[in-house]
């Protein structure tokens, strides 16, 4: 007579477990992770330029530079993504840098850039 009491409260057991932690996977799995650091140019860091962060050919974030030259790119899903720098005018400075991204991670990334000047004749 007993052995129903028990898996009574075995299965009383599981489904306050799964209402319990359901919701707390849940979050788990939507977790963003951020891309951040300080852009330097020629070893000066970068004031009021834009760093944009693409997740294949889609631009997926972006960010303006502080006077400093610090940036943060926030709510970013899991991922390999390419970070490039534009100057103040718009334009592009330097290369892509690829970042890859995990759960919940903060990717710090100071991007050391050179601008390319014409060789001496």
């Amino acid at each position: 007579m007993r052995l129903p009491y028990r898996r009574i409260a075995l299965f009383m057991l599981v489904a306050m477990l799964g209402l319990l932690l359901g919701p707390a996977c849940n979050q788990m799995r939507n977790i963003k992770g951020s891309i951040g650091g300080t852009v330097y140019v020629d070893g000066r860091p970068q004031a009021f330029g834009t760093v944009q962060a693409y997740l294949g050919d889609q631009l997926v974030g972006q960010e303006r530079c502080s006077q400093s030259g610090h940036f943060t790119i926030r709510n970013l899903d899991p991922g390999t993504y390419t970070v490039i720098y534009l100057n103040a005018q718009g334009g592009p400075i330097g290369g892509e840098t690829i970042v890859e991204l995990r759960l919940g991670r903060f990717e710090q990334v100071d991007l050391e850039l050179s601008v390319q000047r014409p060789a001496p004749n």
